[in-house]
């Protein structure tokens, strides 16, 4: 199979330095001149692209994970007020951020957990049973008519089906 190279557009780096710094694709595309559909044709058909974009993507990550550390551990200096006039500073820590690390960090040790048990905490009991007889006599007539008859054809106001992506063709580009 021969690959063909795809040219990468001009906008493109501004696009990766400014999710980078960012984290909003929207934003990053409109910063460099384009628009995020253009971004993800151009991931589509660029594996180098594609892997930039994701680099910038955990790089703008790591952003917002270390500014949650730093209010969650270091805190932030919130100013003290007395009738309208800053008389100290407190240093104040966030606890919900706090959880939110930890949960994400050590989610064994720290994430929600969920226990079903039976009445009064008595152990669940489940029964298995055959559905085979009852669920061929329940769908079997409408499975069989399902198989003959041809599916409706469906419609969609703008002439495209919800889930089909258009294609690319020559007369498209990816600015």
């Amino acid at each position: 199979m021969q690959v063909t190279p795809v040219s990468i557009p001009r906008w493109a780096d501004k696009y990766l330095a400014e999710l980078e710094e960012h984290g909003m694709p929207y934003t990053a595309a409109k910063a460099a001149g384009t628009t995020v559909r253009a971004v993800e044709r151009l991931a589509e058909a660029s594996a180098d692209f594609a892997y930039y974009l994701e680099c910038a993507t955990e790089a703008a990550a790591d952003k917002v994970e270390a500014e949650v550390r730093r209010r969650a551990i270091d805190g932030i200096d919130k100013g003290v007020y007395y009738q309208g006039d800053l008389v100290a500073t407190e240093k104040q820590y966030s606890d919900s951020l706090l959880t939110l690390l930890a949960k994400a960090k050590r989610r064994n040790q720290f994430g929600d957990r969920a226990e079903i048990s039976g009445p009064g905490g008595a152990p669940l009991t489940v029964n298995i049973r055959s559905f085979s007889a009852n669920l061929n006599a329940t769908i079997g007539p409408a499975l069989a008519q399902a198989t003959t008859q041809p599916a409706p054809r469906l419609h969609h106001p703008h002439g495209v089906l919800p889930g089909s992506a258009p294609t690319l063709d020559s007369s498209d580009d990816l600015v």
